[in-house]
C-alpha cells in the first residue's frame, strides 16, 4: 500500500472513532460536567494518539511529518499510547478536575512546542507532504479546542502527595526542562538527539508534561491518571530501549534505568491505590 492509502486509512479511522466515540459518550449520563467541545478535545486526542503510535512503533517515515530515527519514533509511540491512557480514563470516569488536568497536559505539550517549531524550526517541513499538512491542521484545531475550554476549567494546582508522586515531578520536570531550553547537551545518556533540536524538543515536550500531571491532579481521580501516565510512559521507554538493543543498536541507559524505575514505581503507587480505595459494590449480609 501506498503511504497516501496508508493516511487515508488512519484519517478514515480517526473520522469513524470520533464519531463512534461522540454517540456512545452522549447516550451515558451523567457527563461529570465535560463540556461536549471538551470532551471532542480529549476524544480526539485519544484516538489519534493510539491510531498514530501504532505507526510510529514501527517506525514508518510517511507516518509524522519530519525524519526521525526509529528510537524517536519509539519514543513518540509511547507518549501516544500513554496520552491515550490518560485520555481513556477521563473519558470513562470523568469528572470536572480530571477533564481539566487533561486539557492542561495537552497545551503544556502542544503550546511550547508549536512555539519553537514556529520560531525555529519550519525549515525542517516539507509543506508539499500531506502528513505536514495534517499535522498543522490537527495541532492548530487541538490548540483552538483548549483555547475556548482551558479558561472555563483550568487545572487545579496542587501539591504533589506521596514521595514517587513529588519525586517523579522532580526529576521529569528537571530532564524536560535541560532538553527543551538545551538540546544539544552533552551527555548522550541524556541528549540522545543532540545534533536535532526538533526531536529533543518533541521528547522534552512529553517529558514535561509527565512532570506536570500530578501538580495538575485536583481529586483523587486525576492523581491516579497522573500515575497512570507515568507508569505507561516510563515502562513504555524502558521497553523502547530494550527494542534497541535487541536490534544490536545503542540506547542511552539513562532512559531506559531511570524512566523505567519511575514508571515500575508509578505501577506499584497505582496497585496500591486500586487495592486500597473503598468498594461501592452492595453491602450483604448473611
Amino acid at each position: 500500500m501506498t503511504a497516501t492509502l496508508w493516511q487515508g486509512i488512519g484519517l478514515f479511522l480517526l473520522v469513524v472513532t470520533l464519531t463512534g466515540g461522540e454517540v456512545m459518550l452522549q447516550r451515558r449520563s451523567p457527563l461529570h460536567g465535560q463540556p461536549r467541545l471538551a470532551r471532542m478535545v480529549i476524544l480526539a486526542t485519544t484516538a489519534g494518539g493510539m491510531i498514530g503510535a501504532t505507526a510510529w512503533m514501527q517506525a514508518l517515515p510517511w507516518s509524522f511529518s519530519w525524519d526521525l530515527t526509529p528510537l524517536a519514533f519509539r519514543f513518540l509511540a509511547v507518549a501516544g499510547l500513554a496520552f491515550g491512557l490518560c485520555g481513556l480514563l477521563a473519558l470513562a470516569r470523568p469528572s470536572p478536575a480530571r477533564s481539566a488536568q487533561f486539557l492542561g497536559l495537552l497545551g503544556l505539550y502542544l503550546g511550547p512546542l508549536t512555539l519553537a517549531i514556529l520560531a525555529l524550526h519550519l525549515d525542517r517541513f516539507s509543506f508539499d507532504r500531506p502528513v505536514v499538512i495534517a499535522f498543522f491542521a490537527i495541532v492548530l484545531l487541538l490548540l483552538a479546542g483548549l483555547a475556548a475550554t482551558l479558561p472555563q476549567m483550568p487545572p487545579r494546582l496542587s501539591r504533589p502527595q506521596g514521595t514517587i508522586a513529588t519525586l517523579t515531578s522532580l526529576i521529569a520536570a528537571a530532564w524536560g526542562l535541560a532538553l527543551f531550553l538545551w538540546p544539544a547537551g552533552p551527555l548522550p545518556l541524556l541528549w540522545p538527539w543532540p545534533s536535532d533540536a526538533l526531536t529533543s524538543r518533541l521528547i522534552a515536550a512529553m517529558v514535561l508534561t509527565v512532570a506536570a500531571a500530578q501538580p495538575f491532579a485536583g481529586d483523587r481521580a486525576s492523581r491516579i491518571s497522573a500515575h497512570a501516565l507515568t507508569a505507561s510512559y516510563g515502562c513504555g521507554i524502558a521497553l523502547a530501549c530494550l527494542a534497541q538493543l535487541a536490534q544490536g543498536k545503542p540506547a542511552p541507559l539513562a532512559y531506559l534505568c531511570i524512566w523505567g524505575a519511575l514508571g515500575l514505581l508509578n505501577a506499584a503507587t497505582l496497585l496500591t491505590a486500586r487495592a486500597a480505595a473503598p468498594s461501592h459494590g452492595p453491602n450483604r449480609r448473611g
